[in-house]
């Protein structure tokens, strides 16, 4: 008989917001910072996470927009947890699209981003990371996670990258993963046993919309 591997909850938590998501430029390694608002996203999210969840560790993207929100998170725990930077975390390489918005791109070179959007497999940015290699560093995080044991575990990533793990745990296609919306300090959860996975919530972010006071008030699901 198989050894059966112990149950895992994963919260998955996209940065808070920066000037750059505010112009619908794609980021990727460019390092941005949060903005205030995006400061005051990360610590709705540390209110609501510290309520209702208590992580045994956390892993974080080393990008400061991923970092800092994480480092928020984790101070508002009464006894902050191990915090653990994965290179492997940080936001796809877009190439020369880095810092170009969504409608720039749209116009200027329409039939490659397109096909892009429609088939990240096949279609690479221009100078940018082919989505294989995305998915096999993706790949290496979860399998880290799934060797820990650990029951509880937090990751505060980007978006690109958040949407790869959930491709890869759920097994779907890759042409949905820019079908999913997914906003800053949104929260994901999946619940691991015996190396299958199930989807409880995804972008999941009421409790930014919340006065700071309140944001802690909103359960997480059981």
């Amino acid at each position: 008989m198989s050894e059966i591997t112990p149950f895992q909850r994963i919260l998955f938590v996209r940065h808070g917001r920066t000037d750059w998501n505010e112009s619908m430029r794609y980021q990727g390694k460019s390092d941005i910072p949060l903005n205030e608002e995006g400061l005051l996203q990360a610590q709705k999210t540390s209110r609501r996470i510290s309520q209702w969840f208590s992580p045994e560790v956390v892993y974080s993207s080393p990008l400061k927009r991923a970092l800092v929100t994480a480092e928020t998170i984790n101070n508002a725990f009464e006894e902050p947890v191990d915090l653990r930077v994965f290179d492997e975390l940080a936001e796809m390489d877009f190439g020369r699209w880095e810092g170009r918005s969504f409608r720039e791109l749209r116009k200027e070179e329409a039939e490659l981003y397109m096909n892009w959007r429609h088939d990240p497999v096949r279609v690479t940015p221009p100078g940018g990371e082919p989505f294989e290699h995305i998915c096999e560093r993706v790949s290496r995080v979860l399998e880290e996670i799934q060797a820990t044991g650990m029951t509880r575990i937090l990751v505060v990533s980007h978006g690109g990258i958040l949407r790869a793990c959930i491709m890869k745990l759920l097994s779907l296609d890759s042409s949905v993963i820019w079908k999913l919306r997914l906003d800053n300090c949104a929260i994901s959860i999946v619940d691991m046993l015996n190396y299958t996975a199930a989807l409880v919530s995804w972008n999941d972010h009421i409790h930014v919309n919340l006065p700071l006071e309140l944001a802690g008030n909103i359960p997480l699901p059981v």
